[in-house]
C-alpha cells in the first residue's frame, strides 16, 4: 500500500501506468486514483504486485489516501483497518 501511496504522491519515481490500468473514465466514486483490475488469466499474473493490492488501494476512503505525507498514510490507513477490524501487527509480535 505504501509503494501505491508514493507511485501516485511522487514520493518514488515510477510511473503508475506502467504497472497498473487507470479507468477509462474519470468519473469514479470514492477517490480519484482508483484503479481497473486487470484480466489475470494465470496464477502467476493473479498473484502479482499490480493485482494483489487493487481491491485493497481502491477500496480505501479518500481521508486515507489524500494524506500528505508517508507516516500520515501510515497512519491513516492503520486506523482505518483497526476500524475495519484487521488484524493490525504491532511491534511485539
Amino acid at each position: 500500500m505504501i509503494m501505491l501511496f508514493q507511485m501516485f504522491h511522487s514520493g518514488i519515481d515510477l510511473d503508475p501506468e506502467v504497472f497498473f490500468q487507470l479507468p477509462a473514465t474519470a468519473t469514479t466514486r470514492g477517490h480519484q486514483w482508483k484503479l481497473q483490475k486487470p484480466h489475470a488469466t494465470n496464477r502467476a499474473r493473479r498473484n502479482s504486485f499490480a493485482v494483489r493490492v487493487i481491491n485493497d488501494w481502491n477500496s480505501l476512503p479518500l481521508h486515507v489516501v489524500s494524506a500528505v505525507t508517508v507516516n500520515q498514510f501510515k497512519a491513516k490507513i492503520d486506523k482505518h483497518w483497526a476500524h475495519c477490524m484487521y488484524d493490525v501487527p504491532t511491534q511485539d509480535g
